[in-house]
């Protein structure tokens, strides 16, 4: 709470943010300032009790509001990362086998829980040449 902004905390953003930086001196913005330097009944009465008592318990990081399942938020994409050094030509299927093989079992996972296939696959990779590292994307749709 120390270090995160009166104005990046949730709904410290906008009007109630501002009326809260009042209560503080100018070079206190942060929650962890609302700790320690306001009290619940300095809040209560700037804010009202209901809104005074959310902000009071926020800068001490309770949040009362019940947790809820997002079902709509679904990720974009699904990522696959392999690291590895190629000592011989022959090493590279080896990986790509192993990257193929994570990536689809991903794709399997995503499908059963949210019923969809990808549309577009990106490939990254670097590879060094006399020394110098190189970056190469490669889309298929």
């Amino acid at each position: 709470m120390e270090e995160t902004e009166l104005r990046k905390a949730r709904n410290l953003g906008g009007k109630i943010g501002e009326k809260v930086q009042k209560l503080l001196p100018a070079d206190k913005d942060k929650l962890g300032s609302i700790a320690r330097l306001l009290s619940l009944d300095q809040l209560a009465s700037a804010l009202g009790s209901e809104t005074g008592r959310a902000v009071w318990n926020a800068a001490r990081g309770i949040d009362e509001e019940p947790v809820r399942e997002t079902k709509r938020a679904l990720t974009k994409s699904i990522t696959a990362f392999k690291s590895f050094t190629v000592r011989s030509e022959e090493d590279v299927p080896k990986w790509i086998a192993l990257l193929a093989t994570d990536l689809f079992a991903r794709v399997k996972a995503d499908f059963t829980r949210n019923r969809r296939f990808p549309t577009m696959c990106t490939v990254q990779y670097y590879y060094r040449q006399e020394g110098e590292f190189s970056k190469v994307f490669k889309t298929i749709r």
